[in-house]
């Protein structure tokens, strides 16, 4: 089997080509190949498709040093994404999204199954670059559940290349037995990222929404990524709610990357390589 490759949908708008310069950048630093994904719905749409991905790919390979294919599927998109991640094995899914409330007008629920029932962690950017230094700073909220602790292998692998600065930021808990439970994994999150040499700094969110203390101190730490797990963090329910304006608006002017994994997705707590890492 291949080591896997760096998935990257795009409809060729300005943010499909923002998802190709975080990918492009991630597929560099873990030496990993691009494959730029397009679908059609036809047949006949097959060869203009497989024109233009192929020249999309030719300009990432020339413009950010990587090997970069193009990849024509025929179906749905929500179905095809899933199915060239499995047979591609592919390691990410950098996906481009036109805001929040973009994201549900664009992709609709059927995407969020493909990210909330993927083998396959995804980045979610929208028109903010790709930092030139790469992910510094990354948040990544703690809570009660033993599942929190599964996104430690991505987060210190991406780290450790990029020597960045995790973040942790949890609630504090008034009754004891929760707050200790949560103790137990900050502990763990603490002594782990400690043994794996990666600089950390730890956070209590005085505000009762989580999620909404998870975005102002991403802004305040000057965040390039957030680390968040599907059905625990809360966070991914706040971007994708029309009902959250505040949050929203938030969203809409920081941009910050989201990188949303599954509790099956890191249960081995094992991750990818990265070259020149530690």
């Amino acid at each position: 089997m291949s080591k896997g490759v760096i998935l990257i949908p795009t409809d060729f708008t300005s943010v499909g080509d923002c998802a190709i310069e975080h990918g492009a950048m991630m597929a560099k630093s873990v030496n990993r190949k691009l494959v730029i994904l397009t679908v059609v719905k036809e047949q006949q749409e097959v060869d203009k498709a497989r024109s233009k991905v192929n020249a999309v790919s030719k300009t990432a390979a020339s413009k950010y040093g990587v090997e970069a294919t193009g990849e024509v599927r025929i179906g749905s998109i929500f179905d095809e994404i899933g199915n060239s991640a499995a047979e591609l094995n592919a390691k990410f899914i950098v996906m481009g999204t036109h805001g929040a409330k973009g994201m549900q007008r664009y992709m609709g629920s059927y995407a969020m199954k493909v990210i909330m029932n993927s083998n396959v962690p995804f980045i979610i950017v929208q028109n903010k670059g790709a930092d030139v230094n790469g992910y510094d700073n990354i948040v990544m909220p703690l809570d009660l559940r033993s599942e929190t602790k599964q996104k430690l292998g991505y987060v210190t692998e991406i780290s450790k290349h990029f020597n960045s600065t995790v973040h942790l930021i949890f609630q504090y808990e008034e009754d004891e037995f929760l707050r200790k439970k949560i103790g137990g994994n900050i502990i763990f999150a603490k002594k782990y990222l400690a043994d794996h040499n990666v600089s950390f700094t730890t956070h209590v969110a005085d505000d009762n929404d989580i999620a909404d203390e998870i975005i102002r101190f991403s802004l305040e730490k000057n965040a390039d990524l957030i680390a968040i797990m599907n059905e625990q963090d809360g966070f991914l329910d706040t971007l994708l709610s029309s009902s959250s304006r505040e949050q929203v608006l938030i969203t809409y002017q920081a941009q910050i990357p989201v990188l949303i994994l599954n509790p099956k997705v890191t249960s081995s707590m094992t991750s990818f390589t990265v070259s020149g890492g530690a």
